[in-house]
C-alpha cells in the first residue's frame, strides 16, 4: 500500500518541517479536502488491508517457505 499524492494524502519530506506546516495549514483551512482524502485514505485502507487479502498473503508467504525448506 502506499499513500497516493493529492489523494490519499499529502506528501512532505521528512526533514522539511515548513512543508510539513504548509500542508497540515492546507489540511486545516480545507475541510473538503481533508473529508475527500481521507475518504480516499479509508478507501485504499479497507482494499489493502481486506482481512481476506491479509490472510491470503500470508499463506502465499507461507507456502513460498514451506516450498524452500522442502518441510510438509
Amino acid at each position: 500500500m502506499s499513500l497516493e499524492p493529492e489523494v490519499t494524502g499529502l506528501l512532505v519530506l521528512h526533514s522539511d518541517a515548513a512543508a510539513l506546516v504548509k500542508a497540515m495549514d492546507r489540511l486545516i483551512e480545507n475541510k473538503n479536502l481533508r473529508l475527500k482524502m481521507g475518504g480516499a485514505g479509508r478507501n485504499l485502507t479497507e482494499r489493502e488491508f481486506n482481512i481476506d487479502k491479509v490472510v491470503d498473503e500470508h499463506f502465499s508467504i507461507y507456502n513460498e517457505l514451506l516450498a524452500t525448506t522442502g518441510i510438509h
